[in-house]
């Protein structure tokens, strides 16, 4: 098993309709590994006050001894693992200051 990466991304609510129009947001899934590579670079380029974006990798060792180790011994199964990416990606975009009023997560 290979990495799990997590990301996630923000903008200011008022140019939702715009960022989906310019990037034509899609599950990463239904993308071409070409037509995510030209997202990342755009969006590495980009003014960082239209776009925040971060990631979160969990590594396979991480994964794989989380998943053998007993529940009170913190095992997580892959469910837990993805909750707790997406939660502390969150809470890192609320420390920075930000409000967020609507999540949508795939």
């Amino acid at each position: 098993m290979g990495p799990m990466v997590y990301g996630l991304s923000f903008w200011p609510s008022d140019c939702g309709d715009e960022m989906r129009r310019e990037f034509q947001f899609n599950d990463s899934k239904k993308l071409t590994e070409k037509q995510r590579d030209e997202m990342f670079a755009q969006l590495k380029e980009m003014d960082k006050s239209r776009l925040g974006w971060m990631v979160n990798i969990l590594d396979p060792a991480e994964i794989s001894s989380d998943m053998m180790a007993e529940n009170h011994m913190g095992g997580r199964n892959l469910n837990r693992m993805s909750y707790d990416s997406a939660f502390g990606m969150l809470v890192r975009v609320l420390k920075m200051g930000f409000k967020v009023d609507r999540i949508i997560c795939d």
